[in-house]
């Protein structure tokens, strides 16, 4: 991993901070459901296994590991939690229960439009759509091409499948 990248330059820093976990830190900005994209269980794993106790950023580690194990991630909130200040409390909680409750993201699984996502295991995935216009929508999942499920949405709601 690499901090600072920039034209010859490559070094395991940042250029505010050299702690390591400003450095893996840095690459879990921003915390955004966009950020589900990281969805590797390993790899957050062996994140936290390096930085067991992260002295800065300590909210970003806990939705990090959250992605590997929720049950050891929400025994990380407290009020004492080195917050990173773009990440509200109530985003990071939200984070880590979603992740408890429906398991990890399954990027294979994709939805017929962006109003949708997969979560839990690879055999018997859970199917959350969201639907934001003004009429009943059904969102279709799919993996390798093959459906694998659709979740009808009222309008304005959310469903889980």
């Amino acid at each position: 991993m690499a901090g600072i990248v920039w034209d010859a330059k490559i070094d395991y820093a940042t250029f505010f901070d050299p702690k390591p976990e400003s450095v893996q830190g840095i690459q879990l900005l921003p915390l955004t459901f966009g950020s589900l994209y990281r969805s590797d269980p390993g790899a957050a794993a062996r994140r936290a296994a390096d930085l067991p106790g992260p002295r800065v950023w300590g909210d970003l580690f806990a939705a990090d590991l959250a992605i590997a194990d929720p049950t050891a991630a929400r025994r990380r909130l407290a009020a004492s939690l080195p917050r990173e200040e773009s990440t509200s409390r109530a985003m990071l909680r939200y984070w880590v229960e979603l992740l408890a409750a429906y398991g990890p993201p399954q990027p294979a699984v994709v939805a017929d439009g962006p109003y949708g996502l997969a979560f839990g295991s690879r055999g018997r995935p859970v199917l959350v759509a969201v639907n934001p216009t003004g009429s009943t929508r059904t969102v279709r999942f799919s993996r390798d091409g093959r459906t694998v499920g659709s979740v009808r949405v009222a309008a304005g709601q959310s469903a889980v499948s």
